[in-house]
Formats: structure tokens, C-alpha cells, sequence
């Protein structure tokens, strides 16, 4: 009997102990879905981000992309951010609607990518981020030249393309210098700096050259001069750093295409290429390629001070009529 009362005890304490160890777990498992709704429920209140991660209608050529009407809507209140930013550091003068010369060269340096947009990553590198710095030290280089520096964005945040291109126009910049990195995926043994410019502008760009130079037509118009800063930029990058020269290249990229000054974007070495990604990873590379970027600028617009339309043909606007017998064929000069 006193056995038969101990097992009872016993089992009346089994019973006890996996009650209270249920309880506990069904209190963790509320709380756990508890946590999953709260956290649910916090990513439906927060704006949607775009990124260049993922591949949409909008995808533009550097990387960015139009991510419906909420990215459109971010991306428009970041780049009136930014642009902000640009009007409260550089105040462009005006008298009677003139734009009166600046004392000092203006030139809009623009990181690439960046916030959600990371761009290429090889090799331990971040494209935005390697951009960020290389642009950072570019301003720095321009500034000793005595030359003022514009940035599109100084941090880590997301600008569109179009943004980056209206900044430099609404400043009224004398050049603008996009900073890339550059990849080619698996072949691994490509290396060296290309640069890129754009001869056909956009029509907004194109408009305000029209303006600027008082032209009554832009047929014929063709603008060489981002062709000039290209090459002027990739002599000297080259030159200093000792890198492969993959020549200046046409391409109708958004942010060369978009401004109306001369404009280049700048791919300073492949970070897919494990020995250049190593250079680039050090700083006294990277002021190679900044100092070269910079002295190619200043070498640009050291002549357009001197001529202003250096590398615009312009459009030929009719001649005086000449009287007198017509002049024949085989006289005309074949040059």
C-alpha cells in the first residue's frame, strides 16, 4: 500500500513537471508569432527601396533602375535632396536673368550607383563604395588645381541617373566626371581604365546649348567636347597610373547623354581582374587615378577658357549671296 501511494506521488509529479514544461513552450511559441506579426506588420509601413539587384523595364545602363511609381517617387525625393544639397553649396549668380562667369571652373564629380544600387562586386569590392572614395579623392584633386567641385551625392544613397545629369545642368557645371568601377565576369584577365562621352545629347541638353551659344537653329549641331575631355582625361589617367589603356569609347550612358556640358564617365580598372582589384584596394593607387582624372580636366578646360567652343561644330548659317559667273566644277577645292 505505502508502494502503490509512492507511484502515485510520483506520477502525480511526472504529471506536474510536463504541464509547466508545456506551458512554458506554448508561451515561447505565442511569443515567437507574436514577434512574426510585429515584424510583418513593420515591413508593410516602411517604403519600398529600389535597388539595382533586381532586373525591371526601367533598367538603365550604369545600373539604376526604375522600380514602378513608388521607386519613381523615392528616387525623385532623394534626387531633390541631393539637388538641394548642390544649390545650398554652389549658387550659380544671375543679373537681369544673365549668368554672370564664375571666377573658378565648376565641375560636378558623380560617385556611381550607391544606396540600394551596389553595382559590380568582385574581389571584396563594392563598386558604389570604391566609387564613393575614388570621387571623394577627386574633388580633393581638382580643388588643389583650383578648380570648385560639385559632388552628386557625398554618402551612401541612391540618385537616378536623370537626377545626377539635371544637377550639372542646373548649376550650370564647365564639365561633369562620372566615377565607375568596371567588371567583365568571368574573364577574369581583363584590366585597365576606359572612358566614356557622348556626341548625340539629349534634346533638353541639346536646347540648352542652343541658348547658351544664341543659335537660331541646332541642325548640324554636334558637341565634341565631351569627346576632348575624354581623351584628355584618359592620357593623363593612364599616364600617371601605368594602367592598360583601353581607349575612349561613344556610348549614350544616361548621365553623359542628359548634361549639357562636357561630360565623361571614367571606368578606372576592372575589379573582376584580381591583380588590378588589389591596386585599387590601396590609397596610393587610387590618388594615382584621382590625380590623373584631375590634371586631364584641367588640361580640358584650360583651352575651352581660352575657346569656348572648342569641339562644337556648330550649325552654318546661310552666306551673303555672291553675284558673278558660276564657278566650275573641276575649280572647286576637294578639301
Amino acid at each position: 500500500m505505502i508502494r502503490g501511494e509512492s507511484y502515485s506521488d510520483w506520477g502525480m509529479v511526472s504529471i506536474f513537471r510536463a504541464f509547466f514544461r508545456n506551458l512554458a513552450s506554448l508561451g515561447g511559441l505565442l511569443f515567437a508569432l507574436g514577434c512574426l506579426v510585429w515584424l510583418v506588420l513593420l515591413r508593410e509601413d516602411q517604403p519600398r527601396m529600389a535597388t539595382g539587384w533586381e532586373v525591371s523595364p526601367g533598367w538603365h545602363e550604369e545600373g539604376g533602375i526604375d522600380d514602378g511609381e513608388e521607386g519613381e517617387k523615392l528616387a525623385v525625393e532623394e534626387g531633390k535632396k541631393a539637388s538641394e544639397e548642390v544649390v545650398g553649396e554652389v549658387k550659380v549668380e544671375e543679373e537681369g536673368g544673365k549668368v554672370v562667369k564664375r571666377e573658378r571652373p565648376l565641375v560636378v564629380v558623380d560617385a556611381g550607383h550607391g544606396g540600394g544600387d551596389g553595382g559590380a562586386v568582385w574581389n571584396g569590392i563594392v563598386e558604389k563604395n570604391l566609387a564613393l572614395t575614388l570621387a571623394l579623392k577627386l574633388k580633393a584633386q581638382l580643388e588643389k588645381l583650383g578648380i570648385d567641385v560639385q559632388m552628386t551625392r557625398s554618402k551612401d544613397v541612391f540618385v537616378s541617373l536623370e537626377n545626377r545629369a539635371a544637377m550639372a545642368n542646373r548649376v550650370k557645371a564647365d564639365a561633369f566626371v562620372s566615377v565607375h568601377l568596371n567588371s567583365a565576369g568571368n574573364e577574369s584577365g581583363v584590366r585597365g581604365i576606359e572612358t566614356y562621352y557622348c556626341l548625340n545629347k539629349s534634346l533638353p541638353a541639346v536646347r540648352a546649348l542652343q541658348a547658351a551659344f544664341q543659335l537660331k537653329t541646332t541642325v548640324g549641331l554636334r558637341d565634341r567636347r565631351g569627346e576632348k575631355l575624354a581623351a584628355a582625361v584618359q592620357r593623363q589617367v593612364c599616364q600617371g597610373t601605368g594602367s592598360a589603356d583601353r581607349g575612349t569609347k561613344e556610348r549614350a550612358y544616361t548621365v553623359v547623354h542628359g548634361t549639357s556640358c562636357p561630360a565623361v564617365l571614367v571606368e578606372c580598372g576592372f575589379i573582376s581582374n584580381s591583380k588590378e582589384a588589389a591596386l585599387l584596394k590601396t590609397r596610393g593607387y587610387q590618388e594615382k587615378l584621382a590625380g590623373g582624372i584631375a590634371r586631364g580636366v584641367a588640361t580640358f578646360l584650360h583651352g575651352q577658357e581660352l575657346d569656348p567652343a572648342r569641339g562644337l561644330d556648330l550649325p552654318k548659317t546661310e552666306g551673303p549671296v555672291l553675284h558673278g559667273p558660276p564657278v566650275k566644277p573641276d575649280l572647286l577645292s576637294q578639301k
